[in-house]
């Protein structure tokens, strides 16, 4: 980083670090904020990996929601490039549901998801400074990669595998992202858009609704086959859950994309729409859950980015 900007973030200590870069929680001392430095680690030199981390930066610097980490600065530190964002306070989606000894309610669930996908909306028609669309598709939508925070709101993070679809690097025989949570068309390495983003949504949403693993198997292979076939069960056979939210779950996981929704934003308004069926009194405030309702964490941090695309902690 350069001087000013080194000195304006004050590192405190690790928050995750993967096979190909590092994540540090610090002090905005400009603006007394936590921030999040994440940087490339000193002993990458793979180009696709340097050039996936520009991308990265280059999404951050376009993409503004709240529910999406902000920009802050970006430089070098010792040779190494960093960027720094804002710092969510809460926990990943799959530690959350780890920890928790009983599901979440249908619609803490099914608004935790309406967060996501309007999340997803804003980098999808996100713009140059030309106004012409960015093409972009976050990838990598899973439990790992959704920071619930303490008001009960869904922060998705990590774009680094993130790809602007009218200059795809899909290369055949290439898997990018969390095979359990891909859409068939990207487990098959063929182009994808935004709907591919979707399908993942889906997929969690579909987990944290059944307490169940749709595609996860006892091996990467069998569970790239899973995907593959897309057999996907009613949730109805799992939960007791209103027909119309089954509905909206099965059109987001439909193997054929032509047949999701048009958009995230399509996709959220439905769910909103369906949330009429459901009982409010079942929200979940995630601020609120104690010791007695969450296990012990398994480490005592919480790791609020995960840097290696085909990690996949079990939850």
């Amino acid at each position: 980083m350069s001087a000013a900007i080194l000195d304006r973030f004050k590192m405190l200590r690790p928050l995750a670090k993967g096979g190909m870069g590092e994540v540090f929680l610090a002090d905005d001392e400009d603006t007394g904020e936590r921030a999040v430095l994440k940087m490339l680690r000193d002993d990458v030199e793979a180009r696709g990996a340097v050039d996936r981390f520009e991308h990265e930066i280059h999404v951050l610097r376009r993409v503004f929601h709240p529910l999406i980490p902000r920009w802050l600065a970006d430089g070098e530190w010792q040779g190494r490039r960093v960027v720094a964002v804002s710092h969510v306070e809460g926990m990943s989606l799959a530690e959350l549901m780890g920890r928790l000894k009983q599901r979440l309610s249908a619609t803490t669930a099914l608004f935790l998801m309406i967060d996501v996908l309007h999340a997803l909306q804003k980098a999808h028609s996100a713009t140059t400074d030309d106004g012409l669309a960015l093409g972009l598709v976050h990838r990598d939508v899973s439990p790992h990669n959704i920071v619930c925070d303490q008001r009960g709101r869904a922060h998705l993070i990590d774009f680094g595998v993130s790809v602007d679809i009218r200059f795809t690097d899909v290369t055949p025989g290439t898997l990018v992202g969390k095979v359990a949570y891909m859409a068939p068309e990207q487990a098959s390495c063929f182009a994808v858009d935004a709907r591919a983003d979707q399908f993942a949504v889906g997929v969690v949403f579909w987990e944290l609704l059944t307490g169940r693993r749709l595609f996860r198997a006892e091996s990467d292979q069998r569970t790239w086959k899973n995907v593959l076939a897309c057999i996907v069960p009613e949730v109805s056979q799992f939960a007791e859950v209103p027909a119309s939210i089954s509905r909206v779950v099965s059109r987001m996981l439909d193997a054929n994309r032509t047949r999701r929704f048009a958009t995230c934003s399509d996709a959220a308004d439905a769910l909103l729409s369906a949330a009429i069926d459901l009982p409010m009194g079942e929200v979940t405030p995630i601020a609120t859950l104690n010791e007695a309702q969450l296990r012990p964490p398994v480490s005592p941090r919480v790791t609020t980015l995960v840097l290696d695309p085909l990690a996949d902690a079990a939850w």
